[in-house]
C-alpha cells in the first residue's frame, strides 16, 4: 500500500488511494462520523482517482516518534489502551477490525500520551489480519526499554497473545502475570527468552504477582482511562441540568394548572395579583435554590477528580519498583555536568564535555538573536521545542514540538522532516512532509523562521560544544 503526504495551509495529510474493492457503508460510516481512535478520514477524487486523506496535523508516527528511542512502560500501556479503545469504538459502529492499517509508519500517535489513532482503510481485505498484528507486535518489542522488565513482559504478552489469534490487549492488560524473578530490581536487564520457561520447568503459583499488586496500584490503571472518565463526568453533569430543567417545567406546568383553575386549590386571603405576584417569587426562590445547588454539586466533583488525578500522578511520579534506566542514568549524568552560559560570555565558546576522540558534525545558528550550537552526536537527532522529546530543542514557537531529525547512514547525514505544521527547509527549498534529503557541508537548514547551517567539518575532538557557541 502507497503512502503519500500532503500539506495545505492549515492541515497535514496522510494519503492513500482508494481501491476497487472497497465497502461503500463501511467508507460513509467513517467519512460521516468522528470514531475515536481513527483518523478523521475525507474522499477526494484527483484526475478521475480517488484518494482517502488522513489528517495528521500535531501528530507523530509510530515508527518515526521511536526511531531510535525506547518506549517506556507508560508509553506502552498507553498505547496498548488506546488499541483497547480502538476496538470498541470499530465493534460500536459494526466496522472489522481487519480494516485498520497496521504499518507502523502509518499508526499515529499523540506526543504528550502516546494515544494511537489509526487509519481505516475500508476495503473487502488489505492483507493478511494476523501477519499485520504479528508485525505490530514485534515492533513493540523491538522498540520497549529492555531495561524495565515489567516492559519486555508487557510486550511479550501481547506477542504471544497475537500469535494466538487474539488481538485486543484488554485481556492481558487485566489478567497476565509475571514470576517474581522478573520483578527484581536487581535485575539489570531482561529479554524475551528471560520469560520462556526452561525444559521441564513451571511457574511457582505462590509467587505470582500481577502488574498492579493492590488494590491502590489498580486503580493506576485509570490514569490511562482519563479521557472515559472525563466522559463520564460531563455525561453525569448534562443529566443533572437535565432532571432540573424537567423539574422546572413540571413546576411551571402545575403553577399554570393553579393560576387557570383556581378552584382546584384557591388561597382566599390573597388577591389575584397578589396571587400571581407570590407564585413568581415561588419560581425564583425554586430556580435560585436549584441553580446554587447544580453548581456547587458539579464544582464539588470536579475539585474531587481533580485530587483524584493529582494524587495519581504523584503515585506514579513515586514508584520505587521502577529505576532509572542505564540510559536514563547515563543522560542524566551528562546533563548535570552541563554548564550554562551567562549573559556577559554570550560571545564566547563554552566547552562542556569530553566526548572521546569522535567527531560530530555540527547546526549553528541564531534564536531570539542570540547564537546556538548542536552537536549531531544521537542518531536519529530530533529538533524541536519539546524538551522531553527533542535532543536540539528551538523554542521559537513557529518550531514544532517535534519538527525534523537528522540521521546518519553509511557515513552521510539526512535531513527528515517530522509532520511539522510550518514546515522544514533546505537551502530555501519546503520539503514534502517526512521527506528525506541527503545533507551537504554548508547547506542551510530551515525550521519555520529558524535558520542553522549544517557543517560536516565536525567539531573539534575531544570537545562538545552545545546549545551555545
Amino acid at each position: 500500500m502507497e503512502i503519500r503526504y500532503k500539506s495545505d495551509a492549515n492541515h497535514n495529510y496522510m494519503i492513500v488511494k482508494r481501491g476497487g474493492d472497497v465497502r461503500t457503508n463501511q467508507e460513509k460510516m467513517v467519512i460521516r462520523n468522528s470514531i475515536k481512535g481513527l483518523l478523521k478520514m475525507n474522499l477526494h477524487f484527483v484526475n478521475e482517482s480517488a484518494f482517502y486523506y488522513y489528517e495528521i496535523q500535531s501528530r507523530q508516527s509510530l515508527s518515526r516518534l521511536f526511531e531510535g528511542r525506547k518506549m517506556s512502560f507508560e508509553d506502552l500501556c498507553s498505547f496498548l489502551y488506546g488499541m483497547v479503545r480502538v476496538f470498541k469504538e470499530l465493534e460500536a459502529y459494526l466496522l472489522p477490525t481487519e480494516g485498520i492499517i497496521l504499518d507502523p509508519e502509518a499508526i499515529y500517535v499523540d506526543m504528550e500520551s502516546c494515544n494511537p489513532e489509526f487509519a481505516f482503510y475500508p476495503a473487502s481485505s488489505i492483507g493478511n489480519v494476523q501477519e499485520g498484528f504479528l508485525s505490530l507486535s514485534e515492533f513493540l518489542t523491538e522498540h520497549i526499554d529492555n531495561d524495565d522488565c515489567r516492559s519486555v513482559q508487557l510486550a511479550y504478552d501481547y506477542y504471544m497473545s497475537v500469535s494466538d489469534g487474539v488481538y485486543s490487549p484488554e485481556g492481558i492488560l487485566k489478567t497476565r502475570s509475571v514470576t517474581s524473578n522478573m520483578a527484581d530490581p536487581e535485575k539489570e536487564k531482561c529479554t524475551p527468552e528471560d520469560l520462556i520457561p526452561s525444559a521441564g520447568e513451571t511457574k511457582d503459583e505462590g509467587t505470582e504477582f500481577d502488574y498492579w499488586e493492590t488494590e491502590e496500584d489498580m486503580s493506576e490503571l485509570d490514569y490511562f482511562m482519563k479521557d472515559e472518565k472525563k466522559n463520564g463526568e460531563e455525561k453525569g453533569s448534562l443529566k443533572v441540568a437535565f432532571i432540573s430543567l424537567g423539574l422546572i417545567l413540571a413546576a411551571a406546568v402545575i403553577y399554570l394548572v393553579l393560576v387557570l383553575n383556581p378552584s382546584i386549590l384557591s388561597f382566599p386571603e390573597l388577591s389575584e395579583k397578589e396571587y400571581i405576584i407570590s407564585g413568581c417569587v415561588i419560581a425564583l426562590l425554586f430556580g435560585a435554590a436549584l441553580t446554587a445547588v447544580i453548581f456547587f454539586y458539579n464544582r464539588q466533583r470536579i475539585r474531587e477528580s481533580e485530587n483524584a488525578e493529582a494524587e495519581k500522578k504523584k503515585r506514579l511520579e513515586k514508584r520505587v519498583d521502577d529505576p532509572l534506566s542505564a540510559n536514563e542514568i547515563e543522560e542524566y549524568g551528562s546533563f548535570s555536568q552541563k554548564e550554562t552560559v551567562s549573559d556577559a560570555d554570550d560571545d564566547r565558546t563554552t566547552l562542556l564535555c569530553s566526548s572521546g576522540s569522535r567527531s560530530f558534525p555540527l547546526l549553528s545558528g541564531k534564536e531570539f538573536g542570540k547564537d546556538i550550537c548542536f552537536t549531531i552526536d544521537k542518531d536519529p537527532f530530533v529538533l524541536g521545542k519539546k524538551r522531553d522529546k527533542a535532543d536540539g530543542v528551538i523554542e521559537d514557537r513557529s518550531v514544532s514540538r517535534i519538527h525534523a531529525s537528522i540521521s546518519e547512514k553509511n557515513g552521510r547525514y539526512f535531513l527528515s522532516d517530522m509532520n511539522s505544521t510550518n514546515g522544514t527547509y533546505l537551502n530555501g527549498r519546503r520539503l514534502e512532509l517526512n521527506e528525506t534529503v541527503g545533507l551537504e557541508d554548508g547547506d542551510t537548514l530551515g525550521l519555520a523562521d529558524v535558520f542553522l547551517k549544517f557543517s560536516s567539518g565536525h567539531a573539534t575532538p575531544g570537545l562538545r560544544p552545545v546549545r551555545s557557541c
